[in-house]
């Protein structure tokens, strides 16, 4: 894409508008109306990066807490066969110390 194509499109300014003219005060306007629309432009498009950045953060730090909170359950039902197996090998009986009860 070419400057002038790029300069069409974002400012919707015709491709010899900015024919810089040394000595005109309307060049200067013009000049500094075109930074200040670029700076405008950049701005947005910062604004929009840092949205979807965020966006993006806060999707993976959802996605990390879903995948820890999948774990805690067989990680729960692995400690409650275990105090299971414990109980069965005692006979049946509940022998198991009162710390490890649930």
């Amino acid at each position: 894409m070419g400057l002038s194509t790029l300069r069409e499109q974002c400012f919707d300014l015709p491709a010899g508008h900015l024919t810089i003219q040394p000595g005109t005060r309307e060049v200067a306007e013009t000049d500094s109306k075109t930074v200040q629309d670029l700076t405008s432009v950049v701005q947005t498009l910062l604004q929009q990066m840092q949205g979807k950045r965020q966006t993006e953060s806060n999707q993976i730090i959802g996605s990390t807490e879903d995948m820890s909170s999948c774990i805690d359950d067989p990680e729960k039902n692995i400690a409650d066969l275990v105090i299971q197996a414990r109980v069965e090998e005692l006979g049946g009986e509940d022998k198991t110390p009162a710390a490890q009860k649930s």
